[in-house]
């Protein structure tokens, strides 16, 4: 059976006006565009010469899209990554140096995502920048509390580049940066500091040196005596506790009396003169670190009292003054108060038993 449709001028207008409809609903689609010609994939990438391991940032942003829309940016970075992403920049790391064939390739979201365009860059990676070799020394070795310290730097080697900063940490709440290897800085207390050196070269490079210094302060020699004026013969009591260890404790006290005789130690020490003048007696002390100080001073040791003639020896002269003081008081014209020996206020026997038990006396050290 043959069956014969007829359709009138209306009904094909009808049907061409379905069929229109029905393309225009189709998504995405512009039959303009669909060749490809004017998709084009552009990018760049920073920095221009990466080193390994470098963060390498990747910006499509010059891509072109005659609709304004790029569905999908896909990376190739030739060493074995790829991704997709929807936004136009990404970062990549490349881990060793050689050439990679770099191959972008954007979507059209016309066309039914078929419409693509690619292109590709050949990135030199180079060997990864070898960093700097920090290192200082400084001066004085051990340096005491309040003096200028020196710290040298210009040891430090570069790797390719330029030093251009040392960054210092003193490890007592200093911190300073300098252009310059050399810097000076005072410690205000004792003590051990690590102090750390990080130079910076012009590739951005960096590395750190580390030492511990040990700053010192020493101790404080001092000591008093007594009596306060001593004369020959008699026993001068030195005292050196007063002495102030400083970082350590004190473990040795050495006196030197001036008078040729031995050192002797210890904290507290007993010294008899036996010739009236001047002495330069000393005192060194050591503490616990080894460190040292010493403090001199002049002590006057007067003549005997009953030295009356002050010439070194008690003797007959010595009683002949006497002789003639005797019996005498302040008013008297024979009055010589050097006589008066136990300065009650007149010359009588008991200044001569004095002048006779020290007859000769200090000839011999035991005689005192």
């Amino acid at each position: 059976m043959v069956v014969r449709l007829t359709f009138s001028i209306r009904d094909y207008t009808v049907i061409c006006g379905i069929a229109i409809l029905g393309l225009g609903l189709l998504p995405f689609v512009n039959i303009e565009t669909c060749s490809g010609y004017l998709l084009m994939a552009r990018f760049t990438y920073s920095p221009q010469d990466p080193k390994a391991c470098q963060p390498v940032m990747f910006d499509a942003s010059e891509s072109y899209d005659p609709d304004g829309f790029i569905y999908s940016y896909a990376w190739n970075f030739g060493d074995g990554n790829t991704t997709i992403v929807s936004v136009p920049v990404i970062v990549h790391r490349f881990s060793d140096p050689g050439n990679y064939n770099v191959t972008l390739t954007i979507r059209d979201a016309a066309c039914y995502l078929s419409l693509t365009n690619s292109t590709v860059k050949t990135i030199h990676v180079t060997p990864p920048a070898a960093p700097p070799v920090a290192a200082f020394s400084w001066t004085p070795a051990d340096p005491q509390v309040g003096e200028s310290v020196m710290f040298d730097a210009s040891n430090s080697t570069p790797n390719g580049g330029d030093i251009v900063l040392y960054a210092w940490d003193f490890d007592d709440g200093v911190n300073q940066v300098e252009f310059e290897p050399y810097v000076t800085h005072v410690y205000q207390t004792f003590g051990n500091y690590t102090v750390v050196l990080n130079v910076t070269d012009s590739e951005g490079e960096s590395s750190i040196a580390v030492n511990v210094i040990r700053v010192i302060e020493l101790p404080v020699a001092d000591f008093s005596f007594e009596p306060a004026a001593p004369s020959v013969c008699t026993e001068v009591t030195f005292d050196a506790s007063v002495s102030l260890p400083k970082g350590g404790h004190i473990i040795n006290y050495e006196w030197n009396f001036g008078d040729g005789t031995p050192v002797k130690f210890g904290m507290v020490a007993a010294h008899r003169f036996l010739i009236a003048g001047e002495y330069n007696v000393s005192l060194m002390v050591t503490d616990s670190e080894g460190l040292l100080d010493m403090k001199t001073i002049t002590l006057k040791i007067l003549y005997h009292i009953a030295d009356l003639n002050e010439d070194g020896t008690v003797d007959i002269l010595d009683l002949a003054i006497f002789a003639i003081s005797f019996g005498s008081f302040p008013s008297y014209e024979r009055w010589n108060s050097k006589a008066d020996l136990d300065g009650n206020g007149k010359v009588n026997i008991l200044d001569g038993v004095v002048i006779a038990r020290s007859y000769n006396m200090c000839v011999d050290p035991f005689d005192c």
